[in-house]
């Protein structure tokens, strides 16, 4: 049943009209932006900053990495799983501490992380195309965030891709094709949530960001606009991530 409701999702529109001719051209080329095979790995420098009962909680630097060990089959066709695994600093020893699958299928990049399907991209990617991201994750799923309960996917937009490919560097790294996606963007007094992806060509995930904040008003001045976020936030976090190694 969870896959014939995956498959009954992904057979609806996105925004804007693809000729036939275009998508043969392009669904393929597109898919280097999402590129799974065994053995492929990224790490990547994070930066984690949680807010707990009206104030800062902890702030942290860590390295995390991700590779995909298996290729496995299912109704729906090839997966792939990926083992992701945390570390303090170089020279430590990597700790395992979650896994997710990911797949192509349909025109979407898919991962599944817990049961919770994530719709990445799509093919084609064209300019500013938008699509429904979460269409199978419910936007009032609670959230435990170091003891506080948070509603992470709660009024997000569609996801969108930038109106052209661009360059990011981190390091020594550069990449020329790179496409961002802006995952949600929304603000108000008791709320924000911000989500950015940016995915290189041939790499997949090189940045990542998101800004899941709640003010409470019994806990913080939320109508204290001139303040930043951080300052006035009562729980949620804010974690960034930046690639410094792949293959």
């Amino acid at each position: 049943m969870k896959h014939l409701g995956l498959m009954l999702f992904l057979l609806l529109p996105l925004s804007g009209c693809v000729s036939n001719e275009t998508e043969e051209t392009d669904i393929l080329s597109d898919q280097k932006y999402f590129p799974l095979r065994k053995g492929k790995f990224i790490e990547y420098v994070a930066d984690s900053i949680v807010f707990r009962q009206g104030s800062l909680l902890d702030s942290t630097r860590f390295e995390a990495r991700e590779e995909i060990l298996t290729e496995g089959q299912d109704s729906l066709g090839p997966f792939y799983t990926i083992l992701r695994s945390h570390r303090p600093g170089a020279g430590e020893p990597w700790v395992p501490y979650a896994s997710y699958t990911a797949r192509v299928f349909q025109n979407r990049a898919i991962v599944n992380e817990a049961n919770v399907h994530f719709i990445k991209l799509v093919f084609p990617l064209l300019p500013g195309i938008s699509w429904n991201g979460l269409g199978l994750v419910r936007p009032d799923q609670v959230f435990n965030v170091e003891g506080e309960s948070v509603e992470i996917y709660r009024d997000w937009e569609n996801f969108k891709a930038g109106e052209s490919p661009g360059g990011f560097t981190s390091g020594n790294l550069v990449f020329d094709d790179v496409v961002s996606i802006l995952q949600t963007d929304e603000e108000n007094l008791l709320a924000k949530r911000y989500s950015l992806e940016k995915y290189a060509a041939g790499t997949g995930l090189v940045y990542k960001e998101m800004i899941i904040l709640d003010c409470n008003n019994n806990v913080n001045d939320c109508a204290a606009v001139n303040l930043p976020w951080s300052q006035r936030a009562t729980k949620g976090y804010i974690y960034r991530q930046t690639i410094t190694r792949h293959n």
